[in-house]
């Protein structure tokens, strides 16, 4: 399956490395940024989350677009799309720097 097209209007493209995990999990996982707006985050990787799953999101910097950043999400949706990865939808529940 192909990743899925944005649902948020006022999505923007999320083009850059980042790590994420379950909250309660102890290791981070590699990942690529789809997209993001103010409410929500998207993103891809090769491991899956559940929707209602509390998650940590770690951004790497982009040179003079913002500095490394951990969002804090709620999943809101998981689908596997082509290759066996994972696209990971969730509500922005805060944002800290690093």
């Amino acid at each position: 399956m192909l990743p899925k097209e944005k649902t948020d209007p006022e999505e923007n493209p999320l083009c850059c490395a980042l790590t994420y995990r379950r909250a309660a999990d102890e290791g981070f996982v590699s990942g690529d940024g789809i997209g993001w707006s103010a409410r929500s985050i998207r993103f891809q990787g090769d491991h899956g989350l559940s929707a209602g799953d509390a998650a940590e999101v770690r951004l790497e910097a982009v040179k003079g677009l913002f500095p490394p950043l951990m969002v804090l999400v709620e999943v809101s949706a998981c689908q596997t799309i082509m290759g066996g990865r994972h696209e990971i939808t969730g509500q922005i529940k805060g944002i800290l720097t690093l």
